[in-house]
């Protein structure tokens, strides 16, 4: 697995060991990584300088014409398993579709809960799967060590950041106050034309029913457009999720 670290917004790629190295790491994101290995001549220790420069990309949607490999599907999920067993169930039904479908996985990095069930199925099927945890969570969700590659942030902010640059679209399985502000944070970037990617809500057993309900009040009282009901998409179902994605989604290898 490749850990890669992020110091303020900073990525810091573990192993790397090359003196006056510069290594592009922008990917999605548009951020530019120049390292430098220093050589205490005295010592055996390494101090590593790095500095980044920000390019004028927005960070949520890459640049038209840039190729991925496998169309990359962020989901947003609970580190605890919940009391009805069909989360659980869905969880581990989504990451095998994603796999079998052609998807990648990108998720929040630990192995415990729904977000853990999806992605030991996406792995288990084949699928590439990229885990971004914030550094202060490493000890509470300790991370999926079968991912291809863990990205370590400083905060949830960064951590949110990298999700919804790397991701094509995004699905929603039942969680808590995490899973809801991650939620918002993509249909509230919807809203404000910041984003352009596919949101599904998979409303297993109707756990989502009151959120639809609360919307639909928040409209209802005038703080929101009801425009905010197109941005999204509510499905049933995993099967349904997969469905739609491949509907919404182009074809493996372009944006």
């Amino acid at each position: 697995m490749l850990q890669r670290t992020e110091s303020a917004g900073i990525p810091v790629l573990a192993g790397v060991t090359k003196e006056n190295d510069t290594t592009n790491l922008s990917g999605d994101s548009g951020w530019v990584l120049f390292r430098k290995m220093v050589r205490q001549p005295q010592s055996p220790t390494i101090s590593r300088i790095a500095t980044a420069k920000r390019t004028n990309r927005v960070m949520h949607n890459p640049p038209a014409g840039e190729e991925k490999r496998l169309r990359a599907v962020c989901v947003f999920c609970g580190s605890s398993p919940g009391r009805d067993r069909r989360h659980a169930e869905a969880a581990r039904e989504l990451g095998t579709l994603l796999a079998a479908n052609g998807f990648s996985l990108v998720f929040g990095g630990g192995n415990i809960g729904l977000m853990g069930e999806v992605a030991r199925a996406a792995r288990a099927g084949g699928a590439p799967v990229v885990g971004i945890l914030p550094k202060f969570l490493e000890h509470l969700e300790p991370p999926l060590r079968s991912a291809e590659e863990l990205i370590v942030t400083p905060d949830l902010q960064q951590r949110k950041q990298r999700m919804l640059a790397l991701a094509d679209a995004f699905v929603i399985l039942p969680g808590g106050l995490g899973t809801l502000d991650e939620y918002f944070e993509v249909l509230t970037s919807a809203q404000l034309h910041a984003l352009g990617k596919p949101i599904l809500l998979v409303n297993i057993a109707g756990y989502f029913d009151p959120l639809k309900t609360l919307l639909d009040h928040v409209v209802r009282e005038g703080f929101a457009n009801p425009s905010l009901f197109e941005l999204q998409q509510i499905v049933v179902d995993p099967k349904e999720a997969i469905a739609t994605l491949l509907l919404k989604l182009p074809a493996a290898g372009t944006v």
